[in-house]
């Protein structure tokens, strides 16, 4: 069964949304300056995402044109999709543990981690890691709006510790991995990004050029959520298989670098999600 995909980013979010997927797919036909003047509030937000702990560049970018010629068209990309997405979590919900919010949190954290990983191992692209890390969970908001009944009660299942996410589709319409991939292919998103939000929670099966990305964001997402920046409000996500790890060419001394930067990770993430949030609740 479908879910209804419409329910996410009105107003110019999702016109945002889509013009930061296609400048990821097309970095040299993206048309900043244009977009820039049709949407001041994803400018003001893009400029804030930039001015975060996370670039960590110590330069006050004030306008579009300054952070282009300091990164890449494809950072810039990533921001804006980090900065174009912070709406549909700007109004809070609760549900048992789960708030969006803590949603919010959860999947910047798992795109920092996931960009830092790649950039670690150079297992794949930094900025398709980030990408696809901030939109794998995207699926709970639509859960969240239209199966709130189902919803409570997996969330009791998941607190209780009865229940992994491959158990959804027993008990609700579609799993989050399923509702997010739908969603995010109605928008043109890059394949990266859609195979990763289907595939999250279970990498093995991808077979494509994208595999080392749904790998790294797996990983992520098991280390965000071990230190509590979980989804749901309750930790359920298993950890990565040996296979994983192989792959991606994590051995034992980068997995204790890993947890050792984690902390900072979290950090870096925490201020730019509060950042993107306060924007978006202007």
């Amino acid at each position: 069964m479908s879910l209804n995909l419409t329910s996410l980013p009105v107003r110019n979010e999702a016109t945002a949304i889509q013009n930061s997927f296609f400048a990821l797919r097309n970095p040299s036909q993206a048309n900043w300056s244009q977009w820039m003047e049709q949407d001041t509030i994803w400018r003001r937000a893009i400029l804030s995402a930039a001015n975060s702990d996370f670039i960590g560049s110590g330069y006050l970018f004030r306008r579009i044109d300054e952070l282009e010629k300091e990164v890449s068209s494809s950072y810039v990309s990533m921001l804006g999709l980090a900065a174009a997405l912070a709406p549909s979590f700007s109004q809070d919900r609760q549900i048992e543990n789960y708030n969006r919010r803590c949603l919010w949190r959860h999947s910047i954290a798992t795109a920092v981690v996931a960009e830092s990983i790649a950039r670690i191992t150079a297992c794949c692209s930094p900025i398709k890691a980030f990408t696809a890390g901030i939109c794998h969970d995207i699926g709970w908001l639509e859960l969240e709006r239209y199966q709130e009944t189902r919803l409570h009660y997996w969330l009791l299942l998941a607190r209780e510790g009865g229940a992994v996410p491959e158990q959804e589709v027993s008990h609700l319409p579609q799993s989050h991995a399923d509702a997010g991939a739908e969603y995010l292919e109605s928008l043109e998103a890059p394949m990266w990004i859609v195979e990763t939000a289907r595939l999250h929670h279970r990498s093995h099966l991808s077979n494509t050029e994208n595999r080392n990305v749904v790998h790294c964001v797996s990983m992520a997402n098991f280390l965000v959520s071990r230190q509590g920046w979980t989804s749901i409000g309750t930790n359920n996500a298993l950890a990565p298989s040996g296979l994983i790890l192989r792959e991606l060419d994590i051995d034992t001394g980068t997995l204790k670098m890993l947890w050792a930067q984690l902390s900072m990770f979290l950090d870096e993430a925490g201020s730019l999600a509060n950042r993107l949030l306060t924007e978006a609740r202007r």
